[in-house]
């Protein structure tokens, strides 16, 4: 088969990583795959560096926050590539309109996030008239995006596929990382809880904050990382940095290319968020076999089963978070447990074949 995925862009994030994975994958079961980002393309973008060689990706140099040519442009790329089937994320399918009115080309659409999270109220009105009236096929990441989907689209749109990943594979800065850990630590019994993703409201690394500041006034022996990019205009990273109390216990990284060896050698990963689709991350630090404290947040409560592969609060509170979080420092999971309900659920291996099945499925049924 000859697939194109749409991207709005390559920017780090979860949808666009699951997307570069999945045409990995593709491509080595012999697949021709055309990843198609909308926006311009600039040369040092992380996730551009994880595209196979044997993937093409096309810009079409979008760079106004709205673009009707673009939609335009779109069109005339996928009738000169006459792909069998198109592959959308985040705000792809939005701008695949002329696509979609003009084409009998096959397109399924992730929906990476909770369906009324995932865009504006408008452009859900949109959508559900491509899911309803045109070839167009919405498939969720969890059961609990799926029962979203069916509340917001229509109970008919019962597709489920859960996301997937590539195990995490450690690079040649992690003998740094080791020496960077070490000296942050205060002790040889330090203990480091690792937080990654924006810093951002829905990331809630506030709560964890004022969590991980009250465990080291009652003298536990942790540190927290936090990776990640904080908002456009900074007022929430403001927000959160004037609650640290502990500035040699609390440090913020910024964006780092390499989260695997950082993963690796912290002792546990926390997600604190308020809401969520299926965060890649989590997989991730499961394929590491690492231990995990989460909030339950969307997908996180169908993937982690507390005490069992992780730790997953019952709500959004912070005494809850700083209990499960005691709970994992005096209790750890089994790593085994850990790895093993990753190959048998979230490897990429069986996401992509789901998906081909849903790209078979619907391609035999458009013929």
């Amino acid at each position: 088969m000859k697939i194109i995925q749409i991207l709005p862009s390559l920017h780090m994030g979860g949808g666009e990583k699951f997307a570069i994975d999945l045409s990995n994958e593709l491509n080595k079961n012999g697949h021709k795959v055309i990843i198609c980002v909308l926006d311009k393309l600039a040369n040092d973008l992380n996730l551009l560096k994880m595209v196979n060689s044997n993937v093409n990706v096309i810009s079409l140099n979008k760079t106004s926050s709205f673009s009707f040519k673009t939609m335009i442009n779109l069109y005339f790329f996928i009738k000169k590539e006459k792909p069998d089937v198109i592959h959308t994320h985040l705000r792809g399918l939005i701008y695949s309109i002329f696509v979609i009115f003009f084409t009998k080309i096959p397109i399924i659409h992730t929906i990476h996030n909770l369906a009324d999270k995932e865009i504006s109220k408008n452009f859900q009105k949109i959508h559900k008239i491509f899911f309803k009236y045109f070839s167009v096929i919405p498939v969720s990441i969890s059961p609990i995006v799926l029962e979203s989907t069916k509340k917001l689209y229509g109970k008919e749109f019962n597709e489920l596929v859960y996301n997937g990943v590539s195990p995490l594979q450690l690079t040649d800065k992690l003998t740094s990382v080791k020496n960077e850990l070490e000296n942050y630590k205060t002790s040889k019994n330090t203990k480091i809880i690792l937080n990654i993703g924006r810093i951002i409201k829905q990331k809630n690394q506030l709560m964890l904050i004022e969590a991980v500041n009250e465990m080291i006034e009652d003298n536990h022996d942790i540190i927290l990382l936090i990776i990640g990019s904080k908002e456009t205009d900074g007022n929430y990273f403001k927000e959160c940095l004037g609650k640290v109390k502990f500035e040699n216990n609390i440090k913020f990284l910024g964006i780092k290319e390499n989260v695997s060896d950082y993963i690796y050698l912290s002792d546990m990963f926390c997600l604190s968020s308020i809401y969520e689709g299926l965060p890649l991350v989590i997989l991730e630090t499961m394929s590491l076999g690492k231990q995990i404290v989460s909030t339950p947040a969307g997908g996180v409560v169908d993937v982690i089963k507390d005490s069992q592969n992780g730790f997953l609060t019952k709500n959004f509170d912070k005494n809850e978070l700083k209990l499960k979080l005691l709970e994992a420092l005096k209790e750890p999971c089994s790593k085994e447990l850990i790895l093993k309900k990753f190959n048998e659920n979230y490897s990429m291996e069986i996401c992509m074949k789901n998906y081909k099945n849903i790209y078979r499925r619907k391609l035999n049924e458009s013929n």
